[in-house]
């Protein structure tokens, strides 16, 4: 290669070395290279016309276990042509009410209002499932509520403890001073003290011209502001709203549950009515049942069967004095063996028979398990026997009855 080729090569070399840093540089918004020292930092954007657009925040979503458990049973019964069970009633039309089913026998008996305990639903496999379905067999119209989810108790408060006081010359102590430490402080303010009153005449200040226009301005403001607070109207304070206790509205909403239960089954034609309540459950049975009584003494056509009653503790609820105070048939059965089981279901039987509630009855028996292939077992069997003895109904006219 001739020197003169060289040379114009080297040259091509430079320039577009140029032009290649030139295009890569940063440009300004005008496309012109930005010259200076350029930020590292990440965070700070290279276009200034750029803006970040804040994130919107996640919608919250509350777990509703009950409502999951009642779409399950609804889902279950449509899966083999059973929709015609699902029964809505209230002032809420698209709210599921319960599953109702007609008895089976043209012989009607009455209607069973049957309640589920917490975490539970009313198709439940072990007791109120096999129930609802094995009773219509036997004359008996069934109307199995749904439960919402129970009132959890509410989690302790922790107290806050305030932070420390942070130490301030107001709050630090002072040394207490000696009697030398007086002596010593006098001495050597005697002198001082002397010249000074011998240099300056003693004046009087209460009478000085100074404080007594100072006295006479402050006379002034204090007459402004007394005016001023009159003229401006007294605010009344508002009134806060008080607020319903939570357990309150809950208790107030399971009984109102269950008189709507009641109040359905008498629209459907059923008179001759039996609640069956399952753990907590009873607790609204028997709440239930007293203001039906203290509405109307004299009522009759009422039962009660509780299986594992459980007696509510937040909000506390006396169960067995509300058992106690029902003079109706009651059965009471008992399938959990645990020690604390029998010795609450123990008491709960001495505060009935207390009250010498001659058609109360408690029976024990073995742990009910899940019977997927059948509607039969030892609870249904003996709720069939027990109804048949102490609460079978009979057709009669509404109009002669009432």
């Amino acid at each position: 290669m001739t020197p003169v080729n060289l040379s114009l090569f080297v040259m091509l070399l430079c320039l577009s070395a140029m032009g290649w840093a030139v295009d890569d540089a940063p440009t300004n918004e005008t496309g012109e290279p930005v010259t200076g020292e350029i930020s590292t930092d990440a965070a700070a954007p290279l276009n200034s016309t750029t803006e970040q657009i804040p994130k919107e925040a996640l919608p919250r979503v509350q777990p509703q276990p009950a409502q999951g458990r009642i779409s399950d049973v609804v889902r279950f019964l449509g899966n083999y042509q059973r929709s015609d069970e699902v029964i809505k009633f209230g002032d809420d039309a698209s709210t599921i009410s319960g599953l109702y089913l007609p008895e089976n026998t043209g012989k009607p008996q009455g209607g069973i209002l049957i309640l589920h305990d917490i975490s539970q639903h009313a198709q439940w496999p072990q007791t109120v499932g096999p129930l609802r379905e094995y009773l219509p067999d036997y004359g008996w119209n069934t109307l199995s509520l749904f439960f919402n989810d129970y009132l959890a108790k509410p989690l302790p408060v922790i107290p806050v403890t305030p932070p420390a006081e942070v130490a301030t010359e107001a709050n630090q102590e002072t040394p207490i001073p000696t009697e030398q430490d007086a002596l010593a402080q006098a001495d050597t303010d005697a002198p001082a003290s002397q010249a000074e009153d011998e240099a300056s005449p003693i004046e009087d200040e209460n009478f000085s011209e100074d404080t007594a226009s100072a006295g006479i301005d402050e006379l002034g403001d204090l007459a402004q502001n007394f005016q001023a607070q009159q003229a401006e109207p007294i605010e009344e304070p508002i009134a806060e709203i008080p607020q319903p206790d939570p357990a309150e509205l809950f208790l107030k909403t399971m009984f109102e549950r269950v008189e709507g239960g009641l109040q359905q089954l008498n629209t459907l034609g059923q008179f001759n009515l039996v609640v069956v309540a399952h753990g907590l459950s009873a607790n609204w049975a028997a709440q239930t049942l007293l203001n039906r009584f203290e509405q109307n003494p004299n009522a009759k056509g009422y039962a009660l069967i509780i299986v594992d009653a459980k007696q509510l503790d937040y909000p506390a609820f006396p169960l067995n004095d509300s058992l106690a105070k029902l003079n109706i048939p009651m059965l009471d059965i008992v399938t959990q063996h645990e020690p604390e089981q029998v010795r609450l279901s123990i008491n709960r039987r001495n505060a009935i028979v207390r009250e010498q509630n001659i058609d109360y009855m408690q029976i024990t028996l073995p742990s009910v398990t899940s019977n997927l292939l059948g509607k039969e077992n030892l609870v249904t069997r003996r709720v069939r026997g027990w109804l048949k003895t102490h609460a079978a109904g009979e057709e009669v006219d509404v109009k002669v009855r009432s």
